[in-house]
């Protein structure tokens, strides 16, 4: 209990920064790498409401990481903007990316996730992608 205590104790403000800083951590960390392993809540769950999956807890999360680094050969964020919201604990993210996939093929796509935090912890990820035109 000893960390929600010093949790209550940080204005909403603090918090929203602490917050931020580790959202920037975890976007620009590999999908399946020590970093998002560490930022990554055990219970967390992962959606994509789209393709229609959700992926429930921090290992089946990372393994769904780990299948998608084999699907790239290179893979590079752009555009990131990060939205703090009301709630210190949300923030809308967009992005681009370009990808080559393994095949060769290179593709663009625009991202629009909602990551919620608690205990600097992301426990929620939303996250709606298209191809780019």
């Amino acid at each position: 209990m000893k960390h929600a205590h010093a949790e209550r104790q940080l204005t909403n403000e603090d918090l929203r920064r602490r917050n931020e800083e580790i959202v920037w951590r975890f976007i620009v960390a590999d999908a399946a790498g020590d970093e998002r392993r560490a930022i990554w809540d055990e219970d967390a769950v992962f959606e994509l409401p789209l393709q229609g999956k959700v992926f429930r807890g921090r290992e089946a999360i990372l393994a769904r990481g780990r299948d998608s680094n084999q699907t790239f050969r290179d893979f590079r964020y752009t555009d990131v903007i990060v939205y703090p919201m009301l709630d210190p604990n949300l923030f809308l993210v967009t992005h681009g990316s370009e990808e080559v996939l393994a095949s060769g093929k290179t593709e663009r796509n625009r991202y629009a996730q909602i990551l919620e935090l608690r205990g600097g912890k992301v426990v929620r990820r939303i996250e709606y992608h298209r191809l780019s035109d």
